[in-house]
């Protein structure tokens, strides 16, 4: 049995059975062994219903995909357990963040000749939309760390662990904004992608950068508004931000550079963007649904 959960808010999709589970792991890129999302939409949905997805599980994504693409998280259900950690995710204003992947680590102890520690991942999981999760433990594995992961797989915090149980709330920052057309319509279901980030004062060390994607993203939901999970210092002065906004179906509708100061609070306020074109994407050729999705990305949109 796994759970389906939209990474974008923490809202749980589905449960599957093996069989439905197999569908998607033979036809969406994973990208490695530690790699529990895939990327759907509407094209994406269809083409797995004709490689035999059942009815059932077509029909819980009806109205979810709508205009917008989905990043998906999975993860096992437990099942017999009886200990375990559980939290709450929260933003810098206290508000319950999901779709915040928790990993449940096990520090090994360092031996002779080793460069670094390793870890050993025992569980994941993906904070419910109202920020809530639950990992599964033993008394002889409990776990030393849980690790936070945005939705470019950025990590965002980390924490150890003395005991199993609940372990309170942890925060995460975000940047927070709106998104509108220069004639003030309110642009919902864009993508807000943080593509890289630096320092104002500093070099190109302080820079953090993807490869060919997106540090994190956040979508606009029905007023506009996006939180972009991140991780960024408020004791170094000004950051520069690069964003890029994108349609749903993949048109850049902004792309440009932001600086604000996080000790100073992380909303960066209104956002202007162009209107999505509906003949964006058009094209006369034959598209290949099954070549289409078959490729590795960290975004979908990038």
């Amino acid at each position: 049995m796994y759970t389906l959960v939209d990474r974008a808010n923490g809202e749980v999709i589905s449960t599957i059975q093996d069989n439905d589970f197999a569908v998607f792991q033979e036809h969406l890129v994973s990208e490695s062994s530690e790699d529990f999302d895939f990327y759907i939409n509407e094209a994406t949905l269809a083409y797995l219903v004709e490689q035999g997805l059942s009815p059932e599980i077509a029909g819980a994504f009806e109205g979810k995909l709508m205009g917008r693409g989905m990043d998906m998280g999975w993860e096992k259900e437990a099942v017999g357990a009886e200990t375990f950690h559980t939290g709450t995710v929260v933003d810098d204003e206290g508000q319950p963040l999901g779709g915040i992947r928790v990993d449940l680590l096990d520090q090994a102890k360092m031996e002779t000749g080793q460069l670094y520690e390793e870890r050993t991942l025992l569980d994941w999981t993906y904070s419910r939309a109202d920020g809530t999760f639950t990992l599964e433990t033993t008394p002889e594995s409990p776990g030393t760390q849980l690790r936070f992961s945005g939705r470019g797989d950025l990590v965002l915090a980390s924490a150890f662990l003395e005991e199993i149980g609940e372990q309170g709330e942890f925060t995460v920052q975000t940047i927070t904004g709106s998104v509108h057309t220069a004639e003030g319509e309110t642009l919902s279901g864009v993508s807000v992608q943080l593509l890289n980030w630096s320092l104002a004062d500093g070099d190109e060390e302080d820079e953090e950068e993807t490869m060919g994607g997106t540090l994190s993203w956040g979508d606009t939901d029905a007023n506009g508004r996006f939180a972009i999970p991140v991780h960024l210092p408020t004791d170094s002065g000004e950051v520069v931000t690069n964003l890029e906004i994108l349609s749903p179906s993949g048109e850049s509708l902004f792309e440009g550079e932001y600086v604000f100061d996080p000790a100073e609070g992380f909303e960066i306020g209104n956002l202007v963007a162009r209107k999505p074109s509906p003949e964006w994407g058009d094209s006369d050729e034959e598209v290949h649904v099954e070549e289409s999705i078959e490729r590795p990305f960290e975004h979908p949109l990038s």
